[in-house]
């Protein structure tokens, strides 16, 4: 590994801390603001739109940030994804 992808990887490691201590570990108020942007960025939602294909898309593209967040969070234990989603999610 070249000097540059260990700085690089050490940059992806602080920013996925920085991430998980935001909104995993300052208490109710970040675990609240993190399932606020998962459901708005339909993570757990349907995003076709057989009526417009740019809305479609858009919806895709801020699932592709809650996803993001998610991944540096690495949520990946179903159990705290399903605490997560709000269970009246537009779908």
């Amino acid at each position: 590994m070249t000097p540059e992808e260990q700085k690089q990887k050490l940059e992806r490691e602080q920013l996925s801390r920085s991430f998980k201590k935001v909104f995993l570990q300052t208490g109710p108020d970040g675990q609240l603001v993190l399932k606020e942007l998962v459901n708005r960025c339909h993570v757990f939602g349907i995003t076709f739109n057989a009526h417009n294909a740019k809305l479609q898309d858009f919806a895709e593209g801020e699932r592709n940030i809650g996803n993001y967040i998610l991944a540096q969070c690495e949520m990946q234990d179903i159990e705290k994804l399903k605490q997560l989603q709000s269970p009246k999610e537009d779908q």
